[in-house]
């Protein structure tokens, strides 16, 4: 009867995980399957229209070609700078237009909103070469671009100089002088904050305050001895967008450790009394 009754416990707990990973593998798939319906929504071939890349991740520097079934501009206007672009984005995409031929032209982005999905659309009011209006409503593409993210190489030290420099990488250009304001050191214990200064490792061109993508920060006054950090960036803006980062940043920093004299050493010379 024992063995019975094992046996069926058995048999229950085998068809709850034989019906359980299916169910899990179900789960997954219509995740995948509800992330691709969302992405695959856009319809950059509609109409005979071509553009590339077609989807996927765009940064600033990225160029993006479109070519369409028709003429779209006379012939003297390509190669022609600033020339009105024939799809807007929501949200809004930086960047300039150039007319290659009269039926293709490549859009060259300048300047993206961090962690957004950019929808492309046909501009209103678009005609082509001969005055007729070119009209396709179900036309789209639509773009991510990365999350706006500060990273660091450096580790935790079980030994902590007072006055430590840590390296920052942001996937976006950010303001030196915002930096400062919102990165600090901070006791782990007690919690007070330590103000940074930012010292700036490349040289970047801004009409405005100094702006970096790389930079480096140090506490502005030596931390005390026996204590535990972190470095915290908290709030801070990349500078296009203006958009803060999406959370709460923390670099473990380790314990700062007081001077230790291992030895001390004097040396008279053979000639002179000691």
């Amino acid at each position: 009867m024992k063995r019975r009754f094992s046996t069926l416990i058995l048999f229950f707990v085998v068809c709850g995980v034989a019906f359980a990973l299916p169910a899990r593998a179900l789960a997954r798939a219509s995740a995948d399957q509800e992330e691709e319906e969302e992405v695959s929504n856009a319809k950059p071939d509609a109409g005979g229209i071509a553009i590339g890349p077609s989807s996927g991740k765009i940064g600033e520097g990225d160029a993006i070609t479109i070519t369409f079934p028709v003429v779209m501009v006379a012939a003297d206007l390509i190669d022609v700078g600033n020339q009105p672009s024939p799809f807007v984005s929501e949200p809004k995409l930086d960047g300039t237009f150039l007319w290659k031929s009269q039926t293709e032209g490549v859009f060259t982005v300048s300047g993206v909103v961090a962690g957004a999905r950019h929808r492309l659309t046909l501009a209103s009011g678009l005609k082509d070469a001969a005055g007729k209006p070119f009209i396709v409503k179900d036309w789209s593409a639509e773009y991510r671009t990365p999350n706006f993210a500060i990273t660091s190489d450096f580790t935790e030290h079980e030994l902590l100089p007072a006055r430590p420099q840590v390296y920052l990488e942001s996937t976006y250009t950010v303001r030196l002088d915002e930096a400062a304001e919102h990165i600090y050191f901070q006791d782990r214990d007690s919690h007070e904050r330590f103000p940074v200064e930012v010292i700036q490792t490349t040289e970047e061109k801004s009409a405005g305050p100094p702006e970096a993508t790389g930079f480096r920060v140090g506490p502005r006054q030596p931390l005390p001895v026996g204590h535990e950090f972190d470095l915290i960036v908290n709030g801070l803006l990349d500078a296009k967008s203006r958009r803060p980062l999406p959370y709460l940043q923390v670099i473990p920093a380790g314990k700062t450790e007081p001077l230790k004299v291992e030895w001390v050493a004097a040396f008279n010379h053979a000639l002179q009394e000691p």
